[in-house]
């Protein structure tokens, strides 16, 4: 099995809860996030405009009113126009309500992919280190295999903030497991 066989697997098997919402660019038009969302219902898939801050606000709104949103980055340096909800109110709502709230959001981020063509230093910039030194109470799973990632999927609503965000390497998608 392929890594991104993996990820579609547990992305379709995660589907299985109505409550599951899927949202980002390229979530039912295009590639699907290069077709990890293939066994996921267009109907439970919102494509976003290229908006990453309202991508986070609306997950965020969502998992306040119950559902259990994916917010989908097909690229990892776009998580720097997200920061804000990201870092001030993902990571620290359930802190600043003194408990009273949990945000079960799984951030899902793409580094670039460097095959069959170098894409340019915009498209395969990875800020792990430094996102992971900015969430105080949301843990990240870097380039998770097998066993791994299905980790970072049980660890949604467990967590201090109840998020999850998983770094995924493009790379990695056609090797085996």
């Amino acid at each position: 099995m392929t890594y991104r066989e993996m990820i579609t697997n547990r992305c379709t098997k995660y589907a299985k809860n109505p409550k599951v919402i899927f949202m980002g660019y390229n979530t039912v038009k295009g590639s699907r996030m290069y077709g990890t969302l293939n066994g996921v219902p267009e109907s439970q898939c919102i494509e976003m405009p290229v908006a990453e801050n309202l991508m986070v606000g609306m997950a965020i709104g969502m998992a306040l009113n119950g559902y259990l949103p994916v917010v989908c980055f097909e690229r990892h340096d776009f998580l720097l126009l997200g920061l804000d909800a990201l870092i001030n109110h993902m990571d620290k709502l359930p802190e600043l309500s003194g408990g009273q709230y949990k945000l079960p959001i799984l951030v899902r981020a793409i580094v670039g992919g460097t095959k069959p063509i170098e894409p340019g230093v915009q498209h395969k910039q990875d800020y792990k280190e430094e996102l992971w030194y900015m969430l105080k109470n949301t843990p990240m799973y870097i380039g998770l295999y097998g066993k791994g990632y299905n980790i970072s999927y049980k660890s949604i609503g467990r967590t201090k903030s109840g998020a999850v965000v998983v770094c995924e390497y493009k790379d990695m998608y056609d090797g085996e497991i």
